[in-house]
């Protein structure tokens, strides 16, 4: 699998790099994995867990990954976005092994628009904009097509596992 990691996210970029490369994630399950939304991996528990055992809320050692939010650069969670996982903790700080995979489906003009209304119902989106590059994203492929089908792929075999 081949990812893009972004030099503006330097302390994320790093630590991913970090735990591939000693090679944490080996063995790890997507343990989360919500159709038409996203799939989620990276907690070490998963690696010995039995069936049916609840998982979602293990980390590495270390600290969280302070967050990097970088949308003035262009960086937001399109579809096929790598991000990193986070709780509701105020400093948006993001955890140090778990990551997600933005799944969902391309949005219709309509149907996004209505998404950012009922986003803005809460406190931490009143303000929510999108400009036209993220319009454009959100209503397009936004991510290659091969990578979109191998995520598919993951998310249609989790739930055959399930049934």
């Amino acid at each position: 699998m081949v990812l893009k990691l972004y030099n503006e996210t330097p302390l994320h970029r790093d630590n991913f790099v970090a735990k591939v490369k000693s090679g944490f994630y080996d063995s790890l399950s997507f343990h989360r994995v919500i159709n038409n939304f996203m799939i989620q991996g990276g907690d070490p528990t998963s690696k010995s867990a039995l069936a049916g055992q609840r998982l979602g809320s293990g980390d590495a050692p270390g600290d969280r990954i302070p967050a990097e939010f970088r949308t003035d650069k262009g960086i937001y969670h399109k579809r096929g976005a790598l991000g990193a996982a986070r709780d509701n903790n105020p400093e948006k700080a993001s955890s140090n092994s778990q990551f997600y995979i933005v799944q969902r489906p391309v949005w219709t003009a309509s149907k996004l628009d209505s998404a950012v209304i009922q986003r803005r119902l809460t406190p931490e989106y009143e303000n929510l904009t999108l400009n036209d590059e993220q319009k454009k994203i959100y209503t397009t492929v936004g991510a290659p097509l091969i990578w979109m089908a191998v995520i598919q792929y993951l998310v249609n075999l989790k739930l055959a596992l399930m049934y």
